[in-house]
């Protein structure tokens, strides 16, 4: 799906990358679903392949995974920091690097929590113990990805509500009266929260239930992963193509 989804946009993507400059976003961007495609063939290969060290090969293929998430959480950062970009509030940037940074971090628990061992006899790999703090590897997003998203939404609630009396909490849900460019950082969060908040909830929650075989436990990891980078990236396309309407800079947008 990754791939197919890397294709199908891959003439607005080229766009968006002629039109900027390489920076650590446009980085993230390439890079997110690129570590996502090589993320799941590895792990692929290493579950029908006969392979010689198991537990390097986890560690190998886990590093395409940590890269992956933190590029795709590092677009959904760069939202927050485009929003609290004026100088009074360039603590909160820094608050929210350094819990983007702690979660990335987090994602090792993945290499060193996931034990590989050969089927008896054979020279294939089988998941046979996944320590109970692996979890984290799933959950610290969610809490990271829900801050990110209210701060969001808190800020430009209360910068537009100055502007306009009609605005209020309930424009989170709907987006109304809210100018193009608002409504499309708004929105665009939304989409991307739920969809990785519910992946990453039900893959968590596959690692603590007991009727769960070990082997497939860590399953839906591979889905969640290639859906955030996607998610990501689209959320991202979708700001960058829009013909945003001129906004007052009460709202200030990277």
């Amino acid at each position: 799906a990754t791939i197919w989804d890397i294709l199908i946009y891959i003439l607005e993507d080229f766009e968006i990358l002629c039109g900027s400059l390489f920076s650590p976003v446009t980085w993230c961007f390439v890079l997110s679903r690129v570590f996502a495609v090589a993320y799941t063939l590895l792990f692929v290969i290493m579950q029908t392949h006969p392979i010689a060290d198991c537990h390097a090969a986890q560690i190998a293929v886990e590093m395409f995974c940590l890269p992956s998430m933190a590029c795709a959480s590092f677009l959904f950062l760069r939202r927050l920091e485009a929003v609290y970009a004026d100088s009074r509030t360039r603590i909160v940037q820094w608050v929210f690097r350094i819990l983007w940074f702690v979660t990335s971090a987090n994602i090792i628990t993945g290499v060193v929590g996931v034990k590989m061992k050969h089927i008896e006899g054979t020279s294939y790999c089988v998941m046979y113990k996944v320590k109970g703090y692996v979890v984290l590897n799933q959950l610290l997003p969610v809490v990271f990805d829900t801050l990110v998203f209210l701060a969001i939404s808190y800020k430009i609630i209360s910068s537009r509500s100055a502007l306009d009396p009609k605005i209020n909490w309930r424009t989170i849900v709907t987006g109304k009266t809210l100018p193009r460019l608002s409504r499309a950082l708004l929105q665009g969060g939304q989409q991307y929260y739920i969809t990785v908040f519910t992946a990453n909830v039900i893959a968590g929650a596959l690692y603590y239930a007991p009727s769960i075989p070990v082997i497939y436990r860590p399953m839906l990891t591979i889905a969640s992963t290639t859906l955030t980078a996607s998610m990501a990236c689209r959320v991202y396309r979708n700001l960058k193509t829009l013909n945003c309407d001129s906004e007052p800079s009460t709202l200030p947008v990277a």
